[in-house]
Order: structure tokens, then C-alpha cells, then sequence
């Protein structure tokens, strides 16, 4: 890896560049740090100095484009390789890291959420995303207004991880931002997976909402079935 960072410095170098990269790959095919940092050469690699560069910032956008499919395209090959929770959380953060990445170029904006979500959902078929990344993404797609999208990663999320306050926690943020009819029942969801005495920031959460729509009659049936819960949570901290 340190000889080819040498390389990169060196225009000519470049057919040494690819040399090396495909040795990495045939030598440490069981290393995701290695498909990791071999995947990543694609973009550093094609988006050297070059005498010809694209005329507009839409032919710009456009190849920009392929190189990140051609990064994705080594880790696609890399996850069948090495079929680990490790290698798809390297690809996970590849394609989050690309999408959150500034472009004025709204079909490379589109592009990026396409391959994000399709490697999300291999990915959770597979059982093989840490409960983070879960939390990670739906965030990240709530931030950009992507509330349908941020909504169904959530959901996957709490089937896997039912007993994470933190993983309700997203799922029901997505729920309230996107005003959702099934607030009610999201929380009374949560609280049949959760200890009572962990529940304490979802009763507040739910409370809250219930009292900024306006549900009086909600919040303080909300108030009186959530001070057991507030007693217990105290307990639990004197202990």
C-alpha cells in the first residue's frame, strides 16, 4: 500500500498504479481493509491530472459517475469474496461517504442514493450490517428529506434490532418527522420489546409529540402510564 501511494505521485506510474492494486487483490483476497483500500483506488486513480478534461460540469458529473460505479464494482466483488459483517460495512460507509459527498449534479445525487440502497439492502438480506450503520443511514436519509426511504431502513433496523432503544429511537424521529398516522403505534411497538426501565427517553419523545399536536387527552394519559417507567429509571441509576 505504501509503494502505491508512491506511485500515485508519478504520472507515468500509472500502469505500475494498476500492477500493484491487482496484486493487493490477489494476495490478501481475505483482508476487507485491503478490498477496502483497493476499492477506493478507483476514484483516486481515474481522477488523476489529465490533459483532456471533461468541457462541462455535466460531462464532469457523468464521470465522476463511472468511477464510483467502478469502486462499487470492486466491492461488489470483494463482498462475495469476503462475505463478512467487516467487508459490507466498508462498502456501507463507501457508498454513505459518496452520497453525502457535495454536487451540484442532481442525476449524480440520484445515482449515488441508487447504488447506497441497493448495497443497504443486500446487505440487511444478509444479515451482515451492524445495528450503527442502521442508524447511520436512516439519519442520513432523513437529513435529506428522504423520509420514505429513512422510514424503511428504520423499520429493517428494529426487526433485527428490537431490543435497542437507540434503534426505536430513529425509527420513531423518521416517524414524527414525516408526520406519520402511526406514531401511537410505533411507540406502543417499542415499549413491547423494551425494558421499561430503558424506556424513559421514548415516554419523553412520545409525550412531547403528543403535546406539540395538540393531543391533550393523549399526553396526559401518556404523563400517568409513564410514571412507573420514570420511578423505575430513577432505581435504576441510584443502583
Amino acid at each position: 500500500m505504501s509503494l502505491l501511494s508512491i506511485a500515485r505521485l508519478f504520472d507515468f506510474a500509472k500502469d505500475l498504479q494498476r500492477e500493484i492494486y491487482n496484486d493487493l487483490k490477489a494476495l490478501h483476497a481475505d483482508d476487507p481493509v485491503t478490498w477496502d483500500y483497493v476499492a477506493r483506488q478507483e476514484l483516486v486513480i481515474e481522477s488523476q491530472p489529465v490533459e483532456e478534461l471533461p468541457a462541462t460540469k455535466q460531462a464532469k458529473a457523468k464521470e465522476v459517475g463511472c468511477w464510483e460505479e467502478r469502486s462499487c464494482a470492486v466491492y461488489e466483488e470483494a463482498v462475495k469474496t469476503v462475505p463478512t459483517e467487516a467487508m459490507w460495512k466498508c462498502y456501507m460507509n463507501f457508498c454513505m461517504e459518496r452520497f453525502t459527498k457535495k454536487t451540484s449534479s442532481r442525476l449524480l445525487r440520484k445515482k449515488s442514493l441508487e447504488r447506497t440502497m441497493v448495497a443497504f439492502w443486500k446487505a440487511h438480506e444478509l444479515k451482515l450490517l451492524p445495528e450503527l450503520q442502521y442508524r447511520q443511514l436512516s439519519k442520513l436519509l432523513l437529513h435529506h428529506q428522504l423520509l420514505k426511504e429513512s422510514l424503511e431502513v428504520a423499520d429493517a433496523g428494529v426487526k433485527l434490532f428490537k431490543k435497542s432503544v437507540e434503534m426505536w429511537q430513529v425509527k420513531l424521529e423518521a416517524l414524527i418527522t414525516s408526520e406519520s398516522h402511526e406514531m401511537s403505534k410505533g411507540f406502543e411497538q417499542a415499549f413491547e420489546y423494551l425494558k421499561p426501565q430503558i424506556c424513559l427517553p421514548l415516554w419523553l419523545t412520545w409525550a412531547q409529540w403528543s403535546e406539540d399536536a395538540g393531543k391533550q387527552e393523549e399526553t396526559e394519559a401518556i404523563y400517568k402510564v409513564q410514571a412507573p417507567c420514570r420511578k423505575s429509571h430513577v432505581w435504576v441509576i441510584l443502583l
